[in-house]
C-alpha cells in the first residue's frame, strides 16, 4: 500500500512539474522572434503532446492513490477471502452486490491500463516525432555542408586555375 501511495505521488509530482514547464514552452513559442516555422510547429506539438502526458499521469497516480484512499482494494481484499467454497467443494454463487463491485473493479483497473497504454503511446509518438523532426534537421545540415563545400571547391579551383594563368605568363 505504501508503495502504492509512493508511485502515486511521484506520478503526480511529475505531471505537475511536466505541466508547469511544458505551459511555460508555450508561453515562449507565443512570439517565435528567431525561430524556424518548422521548428516551432515541432515545439508546440511537442509542448501540447507532454501536457496531454501529463495530465494522463495526474489522472493515473489519482486513480491509483483513490483505488486505496476509497477502500476499493480492501473491499476487493474482503471480497477475495470470503469468497468461499460450500460443503460440495464448489464456489459459492455471486449475488447481485458481489457482481457489482466485480464489474466496478474490472472497469476501474480496466481504466487504469487503458491510461498506461494512452501515456506509453503518446511517449512512443514523442520519442517518434523528435527522431523525424532531428533527421530532417540533420538533412538540412548537410545540404547545407554540402553547398558549402561545393562552393569552396569551385573557389579553389578557380584560385587555382588563376595561378596557373599567372604562371605561364
Amino acid at each position: 500500500m505504501v508503495f502504492a501511495f509512493v508511485i502515486a505521488i511521484v506520478l503526480l509530482l511529475m505531471g505537475v512539474v511536466t505541466i508547469r514547464r511544458q505551459t511555460r514552452n508555450l508561453g515562449r513559442l507565443k512570439h517565435p522572434d528567431f525561430m524556424a516555422s518548422d521548428e516551432h510547429a515541432y515545439q508546440r506539438n511537442l509542448a501540447r503532446r507532454r501536457i496531454v502526458t501529463s495530465v494522463l499521469l495526474i489522472v493515473l497516480g489519482g486513480m491509483l492513490a483513490g483505488a486505496y484512499l476509497s477502500g476499493l482494494e480492501h473491499r476487493a481484499d474482503v471480497f477475495g477471502q470470503n469468497r468461499g467454497t460450500d460443503e460440495n467443494g464448489q464456489k459459492q454463487p455471486l449475488t447481485a452486490e458481489q457482481k457489482d463491485f466485480a464489474r466496478l473493479y474490472y472497469v476501474y483497473w480496466a481504466t487504469v491500463l487503458v491510461l498506461i497504454f494512452l501515456v506509453v503511446s503518446l511517449a512512443i509518438v514523442d520519442i517518434w516525432s523528435t527522431r523525424r523532426f532531428a533527421w530532417s534537421q540533420l538533412r538540412l545540415i548537410q545540404s547545407d555542408n554540402r553547398v558549402k563545400l561545393e562552393r569552396d571547391l569551385a573557389l579553389y579551383r578557380q584560385q587555382k586555375l588563376n595561378n596557373r594563368m599567372k604562371n605561364i605568363e
